[in-house]
């Protein structure tokens, strides 16, 4: 609803919950929504620790494309904003595996 803050319940890839990032490999990350009548409206920021993370800006219902470094710990936050000024956000710590 606008004016709402949205509520952002987590991380998640376009192909199910998230695991461990492949070593220089890519996932599709998305955001986990909780309630969500229009996510077209809703508009995400990405920030990145480490590796590359492209676009920096999504609709809620897109996906933003990790490039994993070759090795970890990699810090993920995703910052949710809705048109009339609410803000939620989520964070996580993803490990690089082989």
């Amino acid at each position: 609803a606008t004016g709402t803050n949205p509520e952002v319940t987590g991380l998640t890839t376009a192909s199910g919950p998230l695991t461990t990032l492949p070593a220089g490999g890519s996932v599709e990350l998305r955001v986990a929504l909780e309630d969500v009548a229009a996510p077209e409206e809703l508009v995400v920021s990405w920030y990145t620790s480490a590796g590359t993370l492209e676009p920096g800006r999504t609709l809620a219902s897109e996906g933003a494309l990790l490039e994993a470094p070759t090795q970890g710990p990699v810090r993920v936050i995703a910052v949710v904003r809705d048109t009339g000024g609410g803000t939620g956000w989520t964070e996580a710590t993803l490990e690089v595996g082989p």
